[in-house]
């Protein structure tokens, strides 16, 4: 099991942070042979009939997760490394990502 690498993020985003760019870079990185690594996402909402859909996408454009909104009462579903989880589950206090997480490498798969 790898040891997570610690990190520094930035959000930027105007009115909806569901259009927004997550930039920022990991320390010492293993898997950058020592060297700090930069982080970037770009978050970019859209809707398409009426379904509202985030995908986020690493800087070289590979999707690594897409969030399908709810138009109910909750938040809505959340795909990361094709897995669907619901996204209340993902904020909820004192859990932990049951999908395991994304790989520092942006070994993702949607």
């Amino acid at each position: 099991m790898s040891v997570p690498e610690p990190h520094h993020l930035f959000w930027t985003a105007d009115d909806d942070p569901r259009n927004c760019v997550v930039i920022g870079f990991t320390y010492n990185s293993p898997s950058n042979n020592g060297r700090d690594k930069p982080i970037y996402y770009h978050f970019q909402t859209g809707t398409m009939g009426t379904e509202t859909v985030t995908k986020v996408q690493t800087g070289d454009g590979a999707v690594v997760a897409q969030l399908d909104w709810s138009a109910h009462d909750q938040l809505g579903m959340a795909t990361i490394q094709r897995r669907e989880r619901f996204m209340s589950y993902m904020v909820m206090k004192g859990k932990t990502a049951p999908y395991g997480g994304c790989q520092s490498n942006n070994a993702c798969d949607v």
